[in-house]
């Protein structure tokens, strides 16, 4: 007796198994696609060079709290800035890099909030990531040198303890910045540094100091809604034009409790 099936006899039970496999193939395709899209809508809140596009920007995480100090010397909470869109920066007073364009830049943009009917929506806040060296007698000038008033409303300039700052910074915001010897007394070897621009402008307050340290960090802008959730983080913020900060902070006014 032969026990072979013939083909016209397997294809009323292999036919099916075929079926249920290519449907359980195409399902599993769409289930990469959507995810693959979920993965790419989040990453587009961390990189710095994407713009928003009129999506729904995502929640990144939470912002820390705590109490710190200003450029005036008066004591500041986290808890203020509730309400407000937050545009938060981490600056060296003896910066010879980075932070001096930095703080040209956003003064410059602080001018075009007040202009399109937004400025008392947002707040600045600068957190000082070398407390080892500066205070807010550095923390003053360098505003003032790089074309803000001290006395903005509207700008926080936060400093603090080292363990403080260490602990807002690198674990609230997760910015990484490291002090560093110079060498020779000279500059600290930066090239290749995250966020390491050609481009500077001279820092009259480090050349008068002649700090023998240096502080290696990258130039992060951060937005933080009015809740206290970060927003969107821009990884190079000296290359963030205007037109990209402008669309993402009136997304979050145009948004009920940002």
């Amino acid at each position: 007796m032969n026990d072979r099936k013939t083909g016209a006899e397997m294809d009323g039970t292999e036919a099916p198994r075929r079926s249920a496999l290519r449907s359980l193939l195409l399902s599993l395709v769409i289930l990469l696609v959507a995810v693959i899209a979920g993965v790419g809508g989040y990453m587009l809140g961390w990189d710095g060079g994407a713009r928003h596009r009129g999506a729904r920007l995502p929640v990144l995480g939470q912002a820390p709290s705590y109490e710190l100090t200003n450029q005036l010397g008066e004591k500041v909470n986290s808890r203020a800035f509730r309400g407000k869109i937050q545009v938060v920066t981490f600056l060296d007073p003896y910066c010879s890099d980075f932070c001096p364009l930095l703080a040209v830049n956003l003064a410059n943009f602080s001018a075009q909030l007040r202009t399109a009917g937004l400025g008392d929506k947002v707040v600045f806040v600068a957190f000082n990531v070398n407390p080892w060296q500066t205070g807010i007698t550095q923390m003053r000038a360098f505003l003032q040198e790089y074309g803000w008033n001290p006395r903005t409303v509207g700008l926080q300039f936060l400093t603090g303890s080292v363990a403080d700052i260490e602990r807002i910074v690198r674990q609230g915001f997760h910015v990484a910045f490291e002090r560093v010897p110079r060498e020779r007394g000279g500059e600290a070897a930066v090239s290749g540094a995250p966020g390491h621009l050609e481009l500077a402008l001279p820092n009259p307050l480090a050349e008068k100091a002649r700090p023998r340290y240096d502080i290696i960090h990258n130039d992060a802008i951060e937005i933080v809604d009015g809740k206290g959730r970060i927003r969107r983080i821009f990884d190079q913020g000296t290359r963030v034009s205007d037109e990209q900060l402008m669309e993402v902070i009136q997304a979050l006014a145009s948004t009920t409790g940002s």
